[in-house]
């Protein structure tokens, strides 16, 4: 094989090898934004029952004061 046929064939195989690596990098991207915003989801969701959790205990709280109040 001449040596500017080995060449193009070595030039074409390191040009594959860099689409698949950006092409790898851009997954890696694209799979770590969607953690970040998994977690974020998660985040606010925990927020939210903490929230509730206040709530509801604000209620209990309200409840036993009006019960305590009418016995006395």
């Amino acid at each position: 094989m001449p040596g500017w046929i080995s060449a193009a064939v070595d030039n074409s195989q390191h040009q594959q090898q860099q689409r698949r690596r950006r092409r790898q990098e851009q997954q890696q991207q694209q799979q770590q934004q969607q953690q970040q915003q998994q977690q974020q989801q998660q985040q606010q969701q925990q927020r939210r029952q903490q929230e509730q959790q206040q709530q509801q205990q604000q209620q209990q709280q309200r409840r036993l004061c009006l019960v305590l109040q009418a016995h006395l």
